[in-house]
């Protein structure tokens, strides 16, 4: 018998390059639509280029590019956290020095982040000590993904200071030449603040307000640590707005029967990562792959605000009218 191992790496390798020979997919007839229950899509691309963040009381969506930015650094006066893009590919490695020199990308010790974003799983979490105010890891290189121009792949960087109001970023060539450093400040309206190397490092523009959105359609990236080496997967999923909601989970109500009472009694999550990538799977046949969607697993939507609104939802595709995957769709209805 196949061992479980040799078979998830002949999965995973399947989903890495199926695209490649994909046929068109014909366009499905979705469920019909209970009174009242809202229906909403998000179009991240064929090639999942965007981000699509959506707010469920309005149906207002905001998109962004995928690839923009490198670095997700908290926004608020007491946030510290420093995410990498895992849904770029990108990773750190600690240089072992303590200032600029001349350095190779072979051999380091690269590192990502835990897919929970939590503060232990993060590859940058000890690169600022918040009680001395200075930094205490090292120097380190930052590679931006294998789609990144080989000329603004790799850079040199350290945190020089995080504060109330702002994070400084240092970064160097890997010659230790072209100095520069940068400034990102905080906002107390956001989530997170962003930050690319390209073009010598600067801010870009990512998420609208914290306020106005509830979950984010994002790459990002998943680790197989059973294997050896850990085996990094890039994701298509939803991160949630950890400021705004939490997510309960359940499988053993019907969607259209699911209660506020019910509700009330889920286990719920702030995790980033809380709804996930899982409400759909991979199906394999002799023509190609068509993702299909667990519609039997309800995501219910807490919000943290006055209002106290409950959502329940479900996705039920992940293709537009044309067949074309990258195009999640749900349902959803407030219920509280």
């Amino acid at each position: 018998m196949m061992n479980r191992a040799f078979f998830n790496i002949c999965l995973l390798v399947c989903m890495g390059f199926i695209s490649s020979c994909e046929k068109d997919e014909l366009p499905v007839k979705l469920p019909a639509k209970s009174d009242n229950v809202q229906l909403g899509t998000a179009d991240m691309t064929e090639n999942y280029d965007r981000q699509v963040f959506v707010n469920l009381e309005t149906g207002q969506q905001w998109t962004a590019d995928n690839d923009d930015w490198d670095l997700q650094l908290e926004a608020h006066k007491n946030g510290c956290l420093i995410r990498l893009n895992g849904g770029k590919g990108v990773l750190v490695a600690a240089t072992g020095k303590n200032k600029f020199e001349r350095v190779t990308t072979e051999p380091l010790n690269w590192r990502w982040d835990g897919a929970s974003g939590m503060h232990d799983s993060l590859a940058l979490a000890g690169c600022y000590n918040l009680s001395v105010k200075t930094e205490t890891d090292s120097v380190y290189v930052i590679d931006r993904g294998f789609a990144v121009d080989a000329t603004e792949r790799y850079y040199q960087f350290y945190v020089k200071e995080i504060s109330e109001i702002r994070y400084v970023i240092v970064t160097a060539q890997l010659d230790g030449s072209s100095v520069q450093e940068h400034t990102v400040y905080k906002d107390s309206e956001k989530l997170n603040v962003y930050f690319s190397f390209a073009q010598g490092g600067k801010c870009v523009p990512i998420e609208p307000d914290y306020s106005q959105w509830h979950f984010c359609f994002t790459r990002y990236r998943w680790i197989y640590y059973e294997f050896s080496p850990p085996l990094l997967y890039t994701v298509v999923g939803v991160h949630i707005n950890t400021a705004a909601i939490s997510v309960g989970v359940d499988s053993t109500q019907k969607f259209e029967t699911l209660t506020p009472e019910f509700a009330q009694m889920l286990h719920y999550s702030n995790r980033r990562d809380a709804i996930g990538f899982e409400w759909k799977y991979p199906d394999f046949t002799s023509t190609g792959v068509r993702y299909i969607t667990r519609n039997y697993i309800n995501f219910v939507v807490h919000e943290h605000n006055a209002q106290q609104a409950i959502y329940k939802m479900r996705f039920i595709d992940f293709y537009n009218d044309q067949g074309i995957k990258g195009t999640p769709r749900f349902e959803y209805l407030r219920i509280k």
